[in-house]
């Protein structure tokens, strides 16, 4: 069996050009440095691409995303820890967001109510991201 490194081959590597470079920020006073990198994909939407501690790379969907739809249903089966990720947002966009998480555990907002509101994407998993 044949196989092919298409890195080496841009003929056969379709996404190596669907990416471009626009912004890198850096924090050396941080150790190690923060870095921050924000490219864009083929349609123009902004990401971000974060590198963590452990050298992990981590590419952020331009827009934040939810499952809010699914925590009823979390709560329903005995789950009671969330994470918010927050990554250049405001402090009065993490306390709004804080804010209106509270009020959907609290059980005073519906989970489609709060991504519409925030203006967030409600897919999750794998799908087509800034294509769809």
């Amino acid at each position: 069996m044949q196989t092919i490194d298409t890195m080496l081959s841009p003929a056969l590597d379709p996404v190596k050009d669907d990416w471009n470079f626009l912004e890198v920020w850096i924090d050396p006073m941080q150790s190690p440095p923060y870095l921050l990198m924000l490219i864009s994909d083929c349609t123009g939407a902004e990401h971000v691409l974060l590198a963590d501690a452990g050298c992990r790379n981590t590419v952020f969907n331009g827009t934040a995303q939810t499952g809010t739809e699914f925590v009823q249903r979390f709560l329903e089966i005995g789950v009671r820890h969330f994470r918010l990720e927050f990554v250049n947002e405001s402090p009065a966009q993490v306390l709004e967001t804080i804010s209106r998480y509270q009020q959907l555990l609290a059980g005073k907002i519906s989970g489609s109510k709060l991504w519409k509101k925030l203006k967030l994407q409600n897919q999750l998993g794998v799908t087509r991201g800034s294509l769809e």
